[in-house]
C-alpha cells in the first residue's frame, strides 16, 4: 500500500445507486441506495462542513508532540542519527559540527526493528469461530466460517498487510487497520437474470423473489419465469462481485480526539490522503472533478512528513523535513479528509464524509454512487452500524491512546554508541599514529615512513650533543571506551528484548535445553502484551470481514485446498450458511512465537529423555519436516506420500460407493473378487453388495511400518469419523486397509526371528532351542490331529473321560 501517496482505497466504500438495492446489497456489495435530500441530515453541506471543522480542530490539537517522536524514529531507522530538534523551526535538523569530526552510525535501531519484526512473523495468527447458541444455523455458520478463514485471509491479503503494519507498529508504536468492501475488485463481472410473474406481469430481481419465499413480491403468486424484453432477449444486469479489502494506515494518516483514553471511546476519526490530479480524473465524477481547487503540496503537517519519506534514504543529503514533494515535479493534487463517525444524536446511523481541500477552499465531496456523505456503509448481522477500524498499540501508556514505540527508549543509548564510535575514530586519527621528534639542527631532510628507512642526522649540529631523531609510539584507545560500548550494546538488547536466542543464534556457552528454554521464555515475555494486541486485532478484523462476507459476498465461493496427499481439492461455501450468530476467538497458542532454535532444542531434549524415538519413521518424518529437510530421506518421503495417496483414494471410494440389496455373489474383502465354494462356483448369499469394488489393497512395494502409522492417524481423524457416521457399514473395509499392514508386519517379525535363531528355525536340528525351536514345536502341535482338545471331560487324545 502506498502510505499517504495516492492510496487506492475508499472510493468504493458505498452503495450501488439502482433499483436493485436489495439484490446488490445482498450479493455484491452495496451498503444502501442514496437517500432523499429532503429532511436528510446528510444532505446539509453547510452543517456537515461546520461539524467537520469543529471535529478536526479537536483531533489535530497538540498532535505535533507525537509526530515529532514518530518522525525521529523513522530517521534513525534510515541512519539519519546525527540530528537535533530545532524548537524555533519545529523540525529535526542535521547537527552542525566541524568537518573533521567523524559522524559514524552503528545502526542498532534498524537491527532492533528487524529482530522484533522476525518475532512477529514467527507468529501464525489463527481464529476459531464458535456458535453463539444452540441453534443449528449457528453451528453451521461456525463450521463454515472456520473453513472459510483461509479464503478470507488470502482475499484481504493479511500476510502482506501485517508485514506493513508491523513496521509502523515497531517504528511508531501504533498502526491502524481498515476493513472495507471493494466493489471494483475481485472476481470479475456477474450477470443477474430477472424473473417475471405470470399472474401480474411484475419483473423482479432474484433477491426480492427469494425474500418473498420464491413468490412474486407484488401479488404473492408462485408463477415466476425468466423475464424477457420485447425483442425476446432475457432481462438481466451485470455487476462486479467485488472483494474484501484491508488497508494499513500509519499514525500520520489517522487523527482522533486525544482527550479519549481508549480507542473504543473515540466518537470517530479522520483519515487523511493526498490525491493526485490524475487519480481524481480517473475516479471522480466529472462534475465533482471540476469543483476541486488544486494545490502543489498539502499544508497538513502529517502528510508533508509522510510524503517526505519518499526522498529519505541512508545516503540522502536532502533536508530532514521535506515540504514540497509534488511541487518540484509539478504534480498537482488535493488533500482529502475522510471522516468516520460512530452513531450519535445528530447522526443516528453514523457518518461517512469526505472533504476536499483545506481552509476556505474545503468543500464536501458529494458522491451519490457511494452514498457519500451518508451513514456508515456497513452493518452487523443485528443491523447495528459497523465502525470498521482497529488500532494496534505496542506499549500502552495509561491515560492516552497513542502507545509508545520500543525505539523510544533506545534513542539515547544509540546516540551514546555513536558518540563513542566518533571519539574512538578521532583518537585513532589524531593521537594513535606514531610521530617523530626531530631536534633542531639535526638536518634530517624527510621522514617518509617507508620500510627500511635510513635517517641521517648530524650529531655535531648542536655542539656535540647526542640528540637524535626519536620515534614516539601513538596512544592506544582507552580500554574503558570499549567496555562502555559493550555495556551500551547490552543495554539496548535488554531494553528491546532482542537477545541472541530471538535472532536465531545460540548464545555462547549455553548448551543445556533448560537454559535455552529459559532464555526463549525471557525474550518472549517482553512481547506478550503486543502479541496479545496483534491477536485481538486479527480477531476484530476477521469478525468485520465475516460481516462483510455475509452482506456482500458471493452466493457461492470456491476455495482450492491442498490435501495431505499433495493433491488439490475444491471446497464450496455458500453464503446462506453464514447467517447464524457466532463468536470469534483467537485460537489458543497462535500468539506464541515459534522459533526454529527453540523447536530444535526441544527435539534434542526430548530425544535425550527418550520421550521420542527418532528411529521411528513417523517421528523421524515429523522431525525432518520441522527442520525442512524431508528430502534428506527420500524413501521415507515417498512412503508417506504413497500412504496419503492411498488414504485419499479410499475416501473418494467411500464417498461414492453404495450398497445394493439382493441375491448376488459374496465379495471377498481382501481381493475384491467373488468368493467361490469347493466346487469352484460363486457363493451366493442374500447380503448387501457394493456398487464399486473396495480400494486400498496392499502392494508389495509398500513400507508397512510407515503405512500403518499413517493409516492409524488417518482413521482417528475427522474425515474417517464423518464417513463412518454417514455409512457405518464401511468400518470393516477401513479395518481391512489397516489390518493388511499389521498382518504383514507380523509375518516380517516372525521371519526376522527365524533368521536370527539359526538354521534350526526351519526344519530344525534336535536339541535346538530359542525362537526356532518354538516355531518347530508349534508346527508339530498344529499338525497333530490326535492332540485336539475335545472338552473338559476328555483327555487330550480324544479317548473319552479319564
Amino acid at each position: 500500500m502506498a502510505q499517504g501517496i495516492d492510496v487506492q482505497g475508499g472510493p468504493d466504500v458505498g452503495a450501488e445507486p439502482s433499483a436493485l438495492k436489495g439484490l446488490v446489497s445482498k450479493l455484491f456489495g452495496g451498503p444502501g441506495a442514496p437517500r432523499e435530500p429532503k429532511g436528510d441530515p446528510y444532505a446539509d453541506d453547510r452543517a456537515l462542513l461546520k461539524q467537520f471543522r469543529t471535529f478536526s480542530e479537536e483531533c489535530f490539537d497538540q498532535r505535533w508532540v507525537f509526530e515529532r517522536g514518530w518522525w525521529r524514529n523513522l530517521l534513525y531507522i534510515l541512519g539519519r542519527q546525527w540530528i537535533y530538534y530545532d524548537q524555533d523551526r519545529g523540525n529535526w535538523r542535521d547537527k552542525r559540527m566541524a568537518k573533521w569530526v567523524p559522524r559514524p552510525v552503528t545502526n542498532k535501531i534498524t537491527e532492533t526493528v528487524d529482530a522484533i519484526a522476525s518475532v512477529f512473523q514467527s507468529v501464525q495468527l489463527a481464529v476459531n469461530c464458535r456458535p453463539d447458541g444452540g441453534d443449528p444455523k449457528d453451528v453451521t455458520t461456525a463450521e463454515t466460517a472456520n473453513k472459510l478463514a483461509p479464503a478470507i485471509h488470502y482475499e484481504h491479503e493479511w500476510d502482506r498487510n501485517f508485514r506493513t503494519g508491523d513496521f509502523w507498529l515497531i517504528a511508531t508504536g501504533n498502526v491502524f487497520y481498515h476493513v472495507w468492501w471493494d466493489k471494483r475488485g475481485g472476481r470479475g463481472p456477474v450477470t443477474i437474470p430477472f424473473e417475471k410473474c405470470g399472474a401480474c406481469g411484475e419483473v423482479s430481481d432474484p433477491a426480492a423473489v427469494q425474500s418473498a419465499g420464491n413468490m412474486c413480491p407484488a401479488c404473492g403468486q408462485p408463477s415466476m419465469t425468466q423475464a424477457m424484453d420485447a425483442e425476446g432477449q432475457p432481462i438481466q444486469q451485470t455487476y462486479t462481485a467485488g472483494r474484501g479489502a484491508t488497508d494499513v494506515c500509519s499514525p500520520f494518516e489517522i487523527a482522533f480526539p486525544m482527550a479519549c483514553s481508549s480507542f473504543a471511546d473515540i466518537p470517530g476519526l479522520i483519515r487523511k490522503r493526498w490525491r493526485t490530479k490524475s487519480w481524481a480524473k480517473t475516479n471522480l465524477p466529472e462534475e465533482v472533478f471540476r469543483t476541486i481547487q488544486w494545490e502543489e503540496m498539502s499544508t497538513d503537517r502529517s502528510l508533508q512528513l509522510l510524503r517526505g519519506l519518499s526522498l529519505q534514504n541512508e545516503v540522502s543529503n536532502s533536508p530532514v523535513t521535506t515540504q514540497g514533494v509534488g511541487s518540484e515535479a509539478g504534480l498537482e493534487g488535493y488533500t482529502e479528509y475522510e471522516q468516520w463517525m460512530k452513531p450519535s444524536k445528530d447522526y443516528p446511523e453514523g457518518l461517512l464524509l469526505r472533504v476536499a481541500g483545506e481552509g476556505d477552499s474545503a468543500r464536501i465531496l458529494a458522491l451519490p454512487d457511494q452514498s457519500v456523505p451518508g451513514p456508515l456503509p456497513f452493518q452487523t448481522q443485528q443491523g447495528a452500524p459497523l465502525f470498521p477500524w482497529t488500532h494496534v498499540p505496542y506499549t500502552e501508556f495509561g491515560g492516552r491512546i497513542w502507545a509508545r514505540s520500543p525505539l523510544d527508549s533506545l534513542i539515547q543509548k544509540q546516540d551514546q554508541i555513536n558518540q563513542i564510535d566518533s571519539l574512538t575514530q578521532l583518537i585513532i586519527q589524531r593521537v594513535a599514529n606514531p610521530v617523530w621528534l626531530e631536534p633542531k639542527g639535526t638536518e634530517v631532510k624527510k621522514f617518509t615512513g617507508e620500510p627500511g628507512l635510513v635517517v641521517k642526522y648530524n650529531p655535531l649540529a648542536l655542539g656535540g650533543s647526542t640528540a637524535k631523531p626519536e620515534r614516539l609510539e601513538g596512544s592506544n584507545v582507552p580500554s574503558s571506551l570499549f567496555q562502555i560500548r559493550e555495556q551500551l550494546l547490552d543495554d539496548i538488547e535488554n531494553l528491546a528484548g532482542t537477545y541472541d536466542i530471538i535472532k536465531g543464534s545460540k548464545p555462547t556457552g549455553v548448551e543445556a535445553f533448560s537454559a535455552l528454554q529459559l532464555l526463549v521464555e525471557r525474550s518472549q515475555s517482553r512481547y506478550s502484551m503486543v502479541l496479545a494486541a496483534r491477536g485481538e486485532a486479527y480477531r476484530a478484523l476477521f469478525s468485520m470481514a465475516i460481516e462483510l462476507e455475509r452482506d456482500y459476498g458471493p452466493q457461492e465461493r470456491t476455495w482450492a485446498v491442498l490435501g495431505p496427499n499433495q493433491g488439490w481439492a475444491f471446497a464450496n461455501f455458500k453464503n446462506a450458511n453464514l447467517q447464524g450468530a457466532i463468536r470469534v476467538v483467537v485460537e489458543d497458542g497462535s500468539q506464541t512465537p515459534k522459533t526454529s532454535l527453540g523447536k530444535r532444542a526441544a527435539i534434542q531434549q526430548l530425544t535425550e529423555l527418550q520421550v521420542i524415538n527418532p528411529q521411528n519413521p513417523d517421528t523421524a518424518y515429523e522431525i525432518l519436516k520441522t527442520f525442512g529437510q524431508t528430502d534428506l530421506w527420500p524413501g521415507l518421503d515417498y512412503d508417506v506420500k504413497s500412504a496419503l495417496q492411498e488414504q485419499d483414494d479410499w475416501e473418494r471410494w467411500a464417498s461414492t460407493v453404495e450398497q445394493t440389496e439382493g441375491m448376488g455373489p459374496v465379495t471377498d474383502p481382501v481381493t475384491g473378487q467373488p468368493q467361490v465354494d469347493a466346487s469352484g462356483l460363486p457363493v451366493q448369499a442374500m447380503q448387501p453388495q457394493l456398487t464399486i469394488p473396495p480400494v486400498g489393497g496392499r502392494k508389495p512395494w509398500h513400507n508397512d511400518m510407515v503405512h500403518l502409522a499413517e493409516h492409524k492417524k488417518w482413521a482417528n481423524g475427522d474425515n474417517c469419523r464423518q464417513l463412518l457416521q454417514q455409512k457405518p457399514w464401511l468400518e470393516p473395509y477401513l479395518g481391512w486397509v489397516i489390518q493388511q499392514h499389521e498382518y504383514m508386519m507380523q509375518i516380517q517379525q516372525m521371519q526376522q526371528a527365524a533368521l536370527g535363531a539359526g538354521p534350526d528355525a526351519i526344519g530344525g536340528a534336535p536339541g535346538a532351542g530359542g525362537a526356532g525351536r518354538a516355531m518347530k514345536n508349534s508346527n508339530q502341535e498344529s499338525g497333530n490331529p490326535a492332540d485336539v482338545p475335545r472338552g473338559t471331560k476328555e483327555t487330550p487324545t480324544g479317548q473319552g473321560p479319564a
